[in-house]
């Protein structure tokens, strides 16, 4: 019988399937961290207890505070630095944010003592900045010189009235992020402002359902850097609850970005500061297209005021005890105005604090 071959040939389409992209890191946000003292900083934690105890104060550990606490008074030691000298806030900030936290408010305070006996500047800063910071979070950290003798150690105070559920610093560039916080007890309105990469600013309120606030931040301005700040009304009015980046499509900077500034010793006089601030203002309005602001006396002379309050109280706020709000301030000297709006900054110079604004 004859034979015959057969030859089946199959042609099967050629499919493209198109995958999401992954994210650049796979950090987040408001994670917990795990954190165990040593023998020197359950010294300084019975410290900070005995003087919340005696102060009717009540101040919560925080375990990533503490990280950033040991790695500061590590480098401390190990750079062998004055721990009197101010901590560098970007350095600081940066290393928070590498442990997950995005408190805005944070106060740090390093001193150098014997091991094993609790600092007495320690106390001397709870009482300076305990109370009139309103902090609600605390942790220590210690590291010992090579001769055992002597530590350094950093305390940390924090303010968060927001508590946010985790969330990642790397999402991806064109979906919508979700954001969900609950707030602590006299704070309330809580909304989000957003910069874009390209500077363009975005800005929502939460709304409240099933126990929390809940809000969605759009990523679609293309991949960048985008900087988010969650406002409360408090009980001295609006604040920052929490202040950081997002990294969407792009790396996670591995070492702090800092910008150089004149340093503010260049300035003789008050004076000279409000004029270099006016003039940074109306520079940044002048690359939008926008008019420059024309300087009223008045007005400079209560915004002195009130920065002199702020600066005696060492806490930048928008109500004071003594003056009110800043439609209170204004309507007490006799201003007619229609809309009022102010920034305030604890800064070091006007660089800094136009940095802030921006």
């Amino acid at each position: 019988m004859p034979k015959i071959a057969f030859a089946l040939a199959l042609c099967f389409p050629l499919s493209v399937f198109a995958t999401e992209p992954a994210p650049t890191c796979s950090e987040r946000y408001h994670t917990p961290s795990k954190f165990l003292a040593n023998p020197d900083e359950s010294v300084l934690i019975a410290g900070v207890i005995g003087w919340c105890r005696n102060n009717q104060n009540r101040l919560l550990w925080d375990e990533g505070y503490a990280q950033v606490a040991r790695l500061w008074s590590t480098r401390l030691v190990e750079d062998k630095i004055d721990p009197d000298r101010p901590i560098p806030m970007d350095r600081l900030a940066f290393e928070l944010r590498a442990q997950g936290l995005t408190d805005a408010t944070v106060i740090p305070f390093s001193v150098n003592s014997k091991s094993e006996k609790l600092p007495e500047g320690l106390i001397y800063f709870l009482d300076q900045e305990g109370k009139k910071s309103r902090a609600t979070h605390f942790a220590v950290g210690v590291a010992r010189f090579p001769n055992q003798k002597q530590m350094v150690s950093t305390l940390l105070l924090g303010r968060r009235p927001a508590i946010i559920d985790p969330m990642p610093v790397c999402p991806l560039p064109g979906n919508r992020l979700p954001v969900r916080l609950r707030l602590l007890r006299s704070y309330r309105h809580p909304y989000w402002l957003m910069i874009t990469p390209e500077g363009q600013v975005t800005k929502d309120a939460f709304l409240y359902e099933e126990g929390a606030w809940h809000g969605e931040v759009p990523l679609d301005a293309g991949a960048g850097e985008y900087r988010l700040e969650i406002m409360v009304l408090g009980p001295e009015g609006p604040e920052i609850a929490a202040l950081f980046p997002l990294y969407a499509g792009v790396p996670r900077p591995l070492l702090p970005q800092t910008k150089i500034h004149p340093a503010p010793g260049r300035y003789r006089n008050p004076d000279d500061a409000e004029t270099a601030m006016l003039a940074l203002t109306n520079r940044a309005r002048s690359r939008v297209g926008l008019p420059a602001l024309a300087l009223d006396q008045k007005l400079s002379d209560l915004a002195r005021e009130h920065a002199m309050g702020l600066l005696m109280a060492r806490h930048a706020s928008h109500r004071s005890k003594r003056s009110g709000t800043l439609a209170d301030r204004l309507r007490k000297a006799g201003v007619v105005f229609a809309r009022a709006m102010e920034n305030v900054s604890l800064t070091a110079s006007p660089e800094t604090a136009h940095e802030g604004f921006m």
